[in-house]
């Protein structure tokens, strides 16, 4: 832990001693009532006036100083960590400056911007009944099917082992979740499932 810069301490202990002082720098705290400072008090009496002020003043410091403590050392730690992020963003904001006004013209994207999904029909053990399947369900709906490609996606159960998905596609989102909704229609089980195409 870092400790605080002597001047800080005693700046601190000034405060202290000011905070016991009155507007004329006589300090009140063990003065009984009606009785002025400095009136009738010996110089013994006020050595420990002054003795006894000081001993409440450390008692104050010892409570303070572990909070002003945690209070520079947090201060430590925020700058580190801001120093950290303005490092990672260093080039990305040189990027975003407001001197750059630079503005590319807006191209729509492309059809191949979209990702590539699929329609998940069905799952079987085997790659034959995969086959089967498609066939069976391209022979029926075929105004929803016929246009997309088979593909087979092998999925591994916690519990029962491997799968094997039909998956009807590549198809663009938009067009996957229309006919998956028409298929439901129809009351085929489908899900629009995104496509690895490696």
């Amino acid at each position: 832990m870092r400790t605080l810069p002597n001047y800080l301490l005693f700046g601190w202990l000034v405060v202290g001693i000011a905070g016991c002082a009155g507007p004329t720098g006589s300090t009140t705290s063990s003065t009984t009532p009606g009785q002025t400072p400095g009136a009738d008090e010996t110089l013994e009496q006020r050595v420990e006036r002054l003795e006894r002020d000081l001993a409440t003043l450390r008692i104050d410091y010892s409570v303070v100083r572990p909070s002003m403590e945690r209070i520079v050392s947090s201060e430590s730690g925020l700058e580190a960590r801001l120093q950290a992020i303005e490092g990672a963003f260093g080039p990305i904001t040189a990027s975003i400056s407001p001197e750059s006004t630079d503005v590319a013209a807006y191209t729509p994207p492309s059809a191949t911007a979209f990702p590539s999904v699929g329609i998940h029909l069905a799952s079987y053990r085997d790659t034959e009944n995969v086959k089967r399947g498609w066939d069976e369900l391209v022979a029926g709906h075929g105004d929803l099917l016929a246009d997309l490609d088979l593909k087979v996606v092998d999925y591994r159960s916690a519990h029962d082992g491997l799968y094997r998905r039909l998956v009807a596609g590549p198809v663009d989102p938009a067009a996957a979740e229309s006919r998956c909704a028409s298929l439901k229609d129809r009351g085929i089980w489908c899900q629009v499932v995104p496509l690895d195409e490696r």
